[in-house]
């Protein structure tokens, strides 16, 4: 009876401990740092680290429990490869030089069908590519456009068969599903590029099983949402055009993930993320408006994070009273939003960390020193050093109201507007109601007229 307890208790100790390898060897790469990244969409957080011997050998350990999904080894150089961890030892080789390109999986059914597919869908695409141009050029009379047209349908096809062919033999696979999400509906190459264009923008998700939220531990839906919004991109637009294009673009993407809570909840996140980084307001404000939020069982931190996010852009949306504040600025003086007396304020958010910054801030700053419009600023800085930015206000001459703490994003003004990026510029009229968020003083100069 003893002995049969031992051995349980040792079987229990060996399967809390179970591991997965994750190995392999980099050719050209001995003795360097090289560290391990999850996906979530488009963002990678590194998990581990480790150096190769000199041999350029490498190991990681996973947990029996570690989800599955798509994992990043990045290299000292900031070149990288993927693979795919779905409760199997992965061993792969590669070189130092186009690591991704080199790939080899020895052992892991995963990667071997993963690296196969991007090896079949890589040369597909560039052979499509190839005859694009032939077919839109070349004489249609001639018997080698009709055979181009007819290759283009038969490599269309061969990638279609190819996906379906991975569903019917591999259906439980990471790399099936990533595949599943990636096949892009088959065009005409004889159609203009208005009728391909319509026809991408009606069918470009068909097909995709947005229920599976394993896949947001890549970055497959993230790239199917760039992919579907470059549809709706035109050089010749204006930047009021662009963004009413991109509204059409939300509509569908929200619509067609808005069963699946957490997809659409990554979507919304991504998509305000996104349009934030080029100063597209009009759309994350028609974003925000629009995003149907609801606790169900399926409500999770971030979901709380995001929906306070977009209760704050709600709230700032142009039209909308700025919320007022009482701050001591860096001379001491008490600051009050409600009790400024110019025209127009303008709220500038910012920090000298900032490369944006340090070139927009002088250009504002010049742009005050010279306009003739009653124009006061409130510049509130999320720095943390105090000698960092007081040499940089001194050395630029700001001598609007100046603003920080020194705590970072913490700062009481910047939680109040919920800012998320610098710089992010606020113009607000005689009542303190929001007249937009320029993104450069050209864009400011415009709202002052």
């Amino acid at each position: 009876m003893r002995f049969a307890f031992i051995l349980f208790i040792s079987l229990l100790s060996f399967q809390a401990f179970s591991q997965y390898k994750i190995n392999g060897v980099i050719e050209n790469y001995n003795g360097r740092k090289l560290m391990l990244a999850d996906f979530y969409g488009d963002q990678n957080s590194i998990i581990d680290s480790t150096r190769t011997n000199e041999n350029g050998l490498f190991q990681f350990y996973f947990p029996e429990n570690k989800a599955t999904g798509m994992y990043r080894i990045i290299l000292d150089t900031r070149d990288y490869f993927d693979l795919i961890f779905n409760d199997e030892d992965v061993q792969l080789i590669t070189q130092a030089e186009n690591p991704m390109q080199n790939v080899n999986a020895v052992e892991s059914l995963e990667n071997e069908i993963y690296y196969d597919y991007l090896d079949t869908r890589n040369k597909g695409l560039y052979k499509l590519d190839l005859l694009n141009p032939v077919i839109k050029y070349y004489p249609d009379e001639n018997s080698f456009y009709v055979n181009a047209l007819d290759e283009f349908g038969n490599i269309q096809d061969q990638l279609h068969h190819y996906v379906d062919s991975l569903q019917e033999t591999h259906p439980e696979s990471f790399s099936t599903k990533i595949a599943m999400v990636e096949r892009e509906p088959k065009t005409n190459p004889i159609w203009n590029p208005f009728e391909e264009n319509v026809f991408l923008r009606k069918h470009f998700f068909d097909k995709v099983d947005f229920s599976d939220t394993s896949l947001l531990r890549s970055n497959v839906i993230s790239s199917k949402i760039i992919g579907y919004l470059s549809l709706y991109q035109n050089k010749n637009f204006t930047k009021d055009q662009l963004e009413n294009s991109f509204k059409q673009a939300v509509d569908t993407i929200l619509k067609v993930t808005r069963p699946y809570p957490l997809v659409y909840e990554f979507a919304l996140d991504y998509l305000i993320s996104g349009f934030e980084q080029y100063g597209f307001n009009n759309v994350i404000e028609y974003i925000a408006e629009h995003a149907i939020l609801e606790e169900d069982c399926e409500y999770t931190e971030n979901s709380s994070k995001l929906e306070e996010r977009i209760a704050t852009l709600k709230k700032l949306s142009t039209g909308k009273m700025a919320p007022d504040f009482t701050v001591i600025d860096i001379k001491g003086k008490e600051v009050k939003l409600s009790e400024s007396d110019h025209n127009k304020t303008l709220l500038v958010f910012w920090a000298t960390w900032c490369p944006h910054c340090t070139k927009v801030i002088p250009e504002v700053r010049d742009f005050y020193k010279n306009t003739a419009v009653d124009l006061g600023v409130i510049a509130v800085s999320v720095d943390t050093s105090k000698s960092k930015y007081l040499q940089f206000i001194q050395e630029g001459n700001y001598d609007w109201t100046n603003i920080c703490d020194y705590h970072g994003w913490n700062n009481s003004v910047a939680e109040l507007y919920g800012i998320y990026a610098t710089p992010t510029m606020i113009l607000l009229d005689e009542n303190r109601k929001i007249i937009g968020k320029p993104n450069d003083v050209g864009e400011l100069r415009r709202l002052l007229e």
